[in-house]
């Protein structure tokens, strides 16, 4: 182990575990676990971590709660039933699509006037981002 992963490893990481209460240092493991995965089992964990993204989105989203995941179709099929989310989605659907799990009201938020000039606000709830106001076309968890 070079100095440089080993300072990293020992003392970095843990200290700004500590200090930011968070999991960085297990993150880099679990990251170095992968490194070493063949394809297909990457594929596979990537497929079973999608269905449960969409399981807790049905489940806990209220926008999303009338689509059905079909057990016979795999995740990227049923990914398929999600719609895809317009400016005008985000701006109109802004409580429902935040999980049930968080209060609106709490959740800190980020302000940009975005590429296009017009204003978007960014729900950071933890480490998932929800888009506000823009073209999402990529989910953060």
């Amino acid at each position: 182990m070079g100095f440089y992963r080993f300072f990293l490893s020992k003392c970095v990481l843990p200290v700004g575990d500590f200090l930011f209460d968070g999991n960085y240092l297990k993150t880099l493991k679990q990251w170095r676990k992968y490194d070493n995965f063949p394809e297909e089992k990457l594929l596979a964990i990537q497929e079973e971590e999608l269905k449960k993204i969409l399981l807790y989105t049905i489940k806990n989203v209220s926008f999303y709660q009338n689509i059905k995941y079909l057990e016979t179709e795999n995740p990227y099929q049923n990914l398929k039933n999600f719609p895809i989310l317009t400016k005008d989605i985000l701006r109109k659907e802004r409580e429902n699509l935040v999980s049930k799990e968080f209060e609106v009201n709490t959740l800190r938020k980020n302000f940009s006037s975005g590429s296009s000039g017009i204003s978007r606000t960014t729900v950071i709830i933890l480490a998932v981002v929800i888009p506000v106001g823009t073209l999402c076309n990529y989910i953060i968890i």
